[in-house]
């Protein structure tokens, strides 16, 4: 994932943005169009203002609204920003493949880099934009972690409210670099119970499909690792992931993760083996929760 999280919309949720109107389970809520044609931006000034433009637009529009209008004015804005923030990445490639030329001695260290991209990276900020290093000397362009949930938790739905709350601290840290991970698998572990603890509480919620998505990829990821940070080899899992997998099942008795660990700690076969046995038993555990999480009516 990631950069997972990177973060998936429903756009379900929206039937139409056309024009001035967005969709909200059969009611019509006017708007004002927060962007304009893509077409008409051409330079990277351009796409900040209408980034700055359609912000101050949201937070008028927002304390005459519901919180179902609020949630679909959120969906709403997120797929516009994404929109212009790649269109963005496009005109800006020379700064985000020279990582290393731009920002980084030969060491490794920082250094300031020269004036013309210092004033982009300060033309960036001003609409909240920011430079993210993805690892290999890569980087990317991405709004501020707190951006939507700052904007969005004092008007949308507590499901909408915690879910924002979630992708925000978490991505104020890189998950993942170089086939591997960043963080420590304890705090994977903690995402794990965060999201199981979401979709628990909010099995109805619009975005169910979408952090039952990110839980079961944060669950794969725990008991599996990455390419450079594996946790089983030579028909075994490491001593440091079956001690932190023994903590998980001690600190989280009630969750559902737990059957997963178990299985697995129990499991007697080659890697390759080991990840089709955790894919089949995940499956099972994620289809039980979907069902678990279906309405009677429907």
């Amino acid at each position: 994932m990631i950069n997972i999280i990177k973060v998936l919309v429903l756009v379900s949720v929206l039937s139409s943005c056309k024009k001035d109107k967005v969709i909200v389970e059969d009611k019509v809520v006017k708007t004002d169009s927060t962007t304009a044609p893509v077409t008409q931006i051409n330079t990277t000034a351009d796409i900040i203002k209408k980034l700055i433009d359609s912000k101050k637009q949201v937070q008028a529009k927002l304390p005459s609204l519901g919180h179902d209008e609020a949630n679909a004015l959120y969906l709403k804005l997120k797929i516009e920003n994404d929109t212009l923030i790649t269109k963005i990445m496009g005109l800006e490639g020379d700064i985000l493949d020279n990582d290393y030329t731009y920002f980084t001695t030969e060491d490794g260290k920082e250094k300031t880099p020269p004036d013309s991209i210092a004033k982009k990276v300060k033309l960036l900020n001003t609409a909240q934009l920011e430079l993210w290093p993805i690892g290999e000397g890569y980087i990317d362009i991405r709004l501020a972690p707190d951006y939507y949930y700052a904007l969005f938790k004092n008007y949308v739905s507590d499901d909408y409210k915690q879910y924002l709350g979630l992708i925000a601290k978490e991505e104020e840290v890189l998950y993942s670099a170089d086939a591997g991970l960043v963080i420590s698998f304890n705090d994977l572990g903690k995402r794990v119970i965060n999201w199981e603890n979401f979709i628990g509480k909010y099995p109805y919620s619009k975005l169910f499909s979408e952090a039952l998505q990110i839980y079961k990829d944060y669950q794969y990821d725990y008991l599996l690792g990455l390419d450079n940070t594996g946790t089983f080899e030579n028909n075994a899992f490491y001593p440091e992931n079956v001690t932190e997998f023994k903590k998980f099942i001690a600190q989280h008795s009630k969750s559902k993760t737990v059957a997963l660990i178990n299985a697995a700690l129990s499991f007697s076969g080659t890697k390759d083996e080991l990840h089709a046995f955790i894919e089949k038993e995940q499956q099972q555990l994620i289809y039980k929760i979907t069902e678990d999480a279906t309405p009677d009516y429907q």
